[in-house]
């Protein structure tokens, strides 16, 4: 039997993805014999956040951080995390990074093993999401190319983001003006194209190259939602797409990672939060291609579970876990 002796450090678990983050690490009984929390907020002295429905104080990233724990996960905002990554003390400590900052580490890609190092970065979670359906469709027939279009919900910003979107509709109920400050313009009850579309769109397209080797086009939408991506996903085949029930049957496979959900159900973003699958809404079959309609809470499957099993792969093949 082997016993909880892995110290495990939290930076900043107050960040949507810091919240399910900690909620997957309970979930899955992660091995830890402590869990720390600390922010890496400059000019901040502790901050109180919420543990198990308590009050919790959370202080600043201490220095020894990495020598005082094994693995550590990384939740802030970019700017903050790529601070922390640019620091040469980590030794021996494993850091898994869900920031995207993309600074000093490895992409860890999945189906493939560790790489070397100790400082893990996971693939953009559109990107992740978009590999694992181009793989699933794969093992029916040859993919020859994807268009795919993303509606990203306020959460894809942060929480600010949410407290923006509501202030917008309780705005626009109230006949006041609608505060902008982080989504950029009206988003509540509205779709647009994001500042940040171009930038975006490179991130996602280059970890899809890195991912999947189907050529992907994208077509990303600011959406006046909380939470939950929508997927509406155009995809040829190589000759004849298989056929929609071909489809659904690997969807529905035990271990797929997909749920397949009742079209006349009408599902939709708010069915997939929460949810570590990606729903399956609906599959409408032509000559050469399928249409896919799909939901997904990325901020769980591709990041928080993600970076879980991640930690769990690293104590298994490097022997973290001592006998008990």
């Amino acid at each position: 039997m082997k016993r909880h002796i892995v110290d495990v450090a939290v930076v900043d678990p107050s960040t949507l993805i810091g919240e399910d983050l900690r909620a997957v690490l309970k979930e899955r009984s992660f091995p830890a014999r402590s869990i720390r929390l600390y922010h890496s907020q400059s000019g901040s002295d502790g901050l109180l956040a919420e543990d198990d429905g308590e009050a919790t104080y959370v202080p600043p990233l201490p220095l020894n951080v990495f020598s005082e724990n094994q693995i550590v996960f990384l939740c802030g905002e970019t700017t903050a995390t790529a601070k922390v990554l640019a620091r040469d003390d980590f030794g021996k400590c494993i850091v898994i990074d869900l920031a995207g900052t993309r600074k000093n580490g490895a992409l860890v890609i999945k189906s493939q093993p560790l790489p070397k190092g100790n400082i893990f970065l996971l693939p953009h979670p559109v990107a992740s999401t978009i590999a694992e359906v181009s793989g699933a469709l794969s093992t029916l027939a040859p993919v020859e190319h994807m268009v795919v279009a993303v509606d990203r919900p306020a959460s894809d910003i942060g929480k600010k983001a949410l407290d923006e979107l509501f202030a917008q509709a309780i705005a626009i109920a109230s006949f006041k003006p609608v505060p902008k400050t982080l989504l950029g313009a009206q988003s509540a009850f509205n779709f647009f194209c994001p500042q940040d579309a171009v930038a975006w769109e490179q991130a996602v397209r280059e970890d899809c190259t890195r991912l999947t080797k189907v050529p992907v086009s994208l077509m990303p939408a600011r959406a006046g939602v909380f939470h939950g991506h929508l997927f509406r996903m155009l995809v040829w085949f190589q000759g004849k797409a298989p056929r929609a029930t071909e489809v659904l049957r690997v969807f529905s496979a035990r271990g797929s990672g997909f749920d397949v959900r009742d079209p006349e159900d009408l599902p939709g973003t708010i069915d997939a939060v929460g949810n570590d699958e990606i729903l399956v809404l609906k599959v409408t079959e032509e000559h050469t291609w399928l249409k896919l309609d799909l939901a997904a809470d990325l901020l769980r499957r591709p990041l928080a579970l993600r970076a879980v099993e991640i930690a769990e792969q690293v104590l298994l093949e490097r022997g973290l876990l001592a006998d008990a």
